[in-house]
């Protein structure tokens, strides 16, 4: 049975990963079932902003492939100082 979360739940729930990821977020993006690293990146300051529901990106940093291979998985990880 699918949730459907509203949009008031689904603002907060997106704010709370923009605070959390914070100024030194980065995006590292695998193949299927984290088998190979593609690349990593560096997130903008301010991860993205909220709307609607929805949470979308500013810009990401271009990086240097480590691995070849079809981009399936995307983590957001928040790097320590």
């Amino acid at each position: 049975m699918p949730i459907t979360l509203n949009t008031t739940l689904r603002n907060a729930r997106a704010t709370a990963i923009v605070t959390e990821a914070g100024a030194t977020a980065k995006l590292s993006v695998y193949t299927a079932s984290y088998a190979t690293l593609l690349y990593t990146s560096t997130c903008a300051a301010t991860l993205g902003t909220v709307s609607g529901g929805v949470l979308t990106f500013n810009a990401v940093g271009n990086a240097t492939a480590v691995a070849a291979g079809t981009a399936a998985i995307a983590r957001l990880f928040k790097t320590r100082a």
